[in-house]
């Protein structure tokens, strides 16, 4: 048990942080790179309660999506399955 402190992953790691960060420029230049998922995290809880229905068409958009993906990823593993066995 050393006296030393713990090393770990600075706090400006963490997702929280940089969202925070981003949003405090003045010109938004990091909103810019949004991925879909933080995009619909800043519609929906800072776009006001105008930007429900849109972020809720964000939310089926991205299910859908995730949903065929993993749809075609299954159907081709098991292809790919069959051909091993």
């Amino acid at each position: 048990m050393g006296g030393g402190a713990e090393s770990g992953p600075s706090p400006l790691c963490e997702p929280t942080y940089l969202v925070l960060l981003a949003h405090d420029r003045p010109d938004h230049s990091l909103a810019m790179t949004d991925v879909l998922g933080l995009l619909f995290y800043r519609t929906a809880f800072e776009g006001g309660v105008d930007a429900i229905g849109l972020a809720s068409a964000l939310a089926v958009g991205m299910f859908a999506f995730i949903f065929g993906v993993s749809l075609l990823a299954s159907a081709a593993l098991r292809r790919h399955q069959e051909r091993l066995t």
